[in-house]
């Protein structure tokens, strides 16, 4: 799908009627810009997003692994 907005803003409480507990509301719309004080912004993961994500924890991963393999080595070394 194209254009999709990054981030919306849900409107619930439109009429005044304000809910405690998201379940709760009716006639929850949305909109791309707030119109209310009372609207919660809402960002919208896409797949980019998660690839970029997926990214980060490979890289963290590999650094972990490389310390371990550091270490291992440095231990190794100095029992000899």
């Amino acid at each position: 799908m194209k254009n999709i907005p990054k981030k919306i803003y849900l409107q619930v409480d439109a009429d005044g009627d304000r809910c405690e507990d998201f379940k709760e509301c009716h006639g929850v719309s949305w909109c791309e810009d707030r119109i209310h004080e009372t609207d919660i912004e809402y960002l919208i993961i896409t797949r980019i997003n998660y690839r970029r994500i997926i990214k980060i924890l490979a890289i963290i991963a590999a650094i972990i692994i490389l310390n371990i393999i550091y270490y291992i080595l440095n231990y190794n070394i100095s029992c000899n």
